[in-house]
């Protein structure tokens, strides 16, 4: 056996165990922003909410979610702000609206009491309501008036049985298509041809309260790909918003609203972890049937 044969074998092993690119890349999200003015201040942290979960109350208790760099103005447009570089100054950014949004979150709601009002995204520039039914029959209000209903009843992708119900919503402001998924299930894909809705940008989100649990709430200032809702769906490390992330988050509750330990904040973790390491083994099984086969394919060399 020559060197280079030995060297192909070896390449073969790397590729196998360590995955397409996993060696020298790593997965970032980059987020266009536009610099308005320049402040010097300390850097605000955000509160890390991994492993919890808000109780709501639909008649007394409502949460609302925010960057931990945003600041409240109420005679002017909102202010947004992240830390720039290579210096510890900050710089007022607003999230590009120009390519969608998206948002995901799960929760666990009682439906005795009729539909449920999940969400208000940008309550007071261009608000974007999302409400639900036991049915998952999805309602869309924009702008306070114009409805579009969706039927999230078609296979997307199969997943396990879980307590939350993981919900996103994709809207694209260059094709105006809005989708929603619902854990292993999704809608179609529709054209809002006669609602004019344009995402301002506005970075709050608003659970104006249901009877039940509320957890990793993320936004994203694009349209999510079915890669990347499918991330969401499972659980993946690597899905985090670009606009609002569980993991750096700001929130203001009202009412009987109450922040508490998660279900189960590290069983998901645990079964992830046992399912890549299933995976790996298999990709060493088949490298090693591959490299046997290989050898004795070349043996007369």
């Amino acid at each position: 056996m020559d060197l280079n044969m030995v060297f192909h074998i070896l390449m073969l092993i790397g590729s196998a165990l360590l995955g397409p690119g996993e060696a020298t890349t790593s997965k970032t999200t980059t987020t266009r922003r536009t610099t308005i003015t320049t402040v010097t201040s300390p850097a605000p942290s955000g509160k890390d909410l991994t492993g919890k979960m808000f109780t709501l109350s639909r008649s007394s208790g409502s949460v609302s979610f925010y960057p931990p760099t945003y600041a409240y103005s109420l005679d002017s447009a909102p202010m947004y702000w992240t830390t720039s570089r290579p210096t510890s100054s900050w710089t007022t950014v607003k999230p590009s609206p120009t390519r969608g949004v998206s948002v995901c979150v799960r929760f666990v709601a009682d439906f005795n009491s009729g539909d449920v009002n999940l969400f208000t995204l940008s309550p007071s520039s261009t608000p974007l309501s999302v409400a639900v039914s036991s049915t998952s029959r999805f309602t869309l209000t924009f702008n306070n008036y114009n409805n579009a209903y969706f039927s999230v009843d078609k296979l997307f992708v199969s997943l396990p049985l879980d307590t939350w119900s993981s919900v996103c919503l994709t809207f694209s402001s260059v094709s105006k298509v809005v989708q929603v998924f619902n854990g292993s299930q999704m809608s179609i894909r529709r054209v809002l041809s006669n609602q004019q809705f344009q995402w301002s940008g506005e970075p709050v989100l608003k659970f104006p309260g249901f009877d039940g649990q509320l957890s990793d709430v993320q936004v994203w200032d694009y349209p999510l790909t079915f890669s990347e809702v499918y991330d969401y769906m499972a659980f993946s490390r690597w899905s985090r918003g670009s606009v609002l992330s569980w993991s750096s988050i700001a929130f203001y509750t009202t009412g009987s609203a109450l922040l508490e330990d998660s279900f189960y904040p590290n069983l998901q973790r645990k079964l992830n972890a046992g399912a890549e390491r299933k995976d790996m083994k298999r990709k060493k099984n088949r490298l090693i049937f591959r490299v046997e086969k290989f050898l004795q394919d070349n043996q007369a060399f």
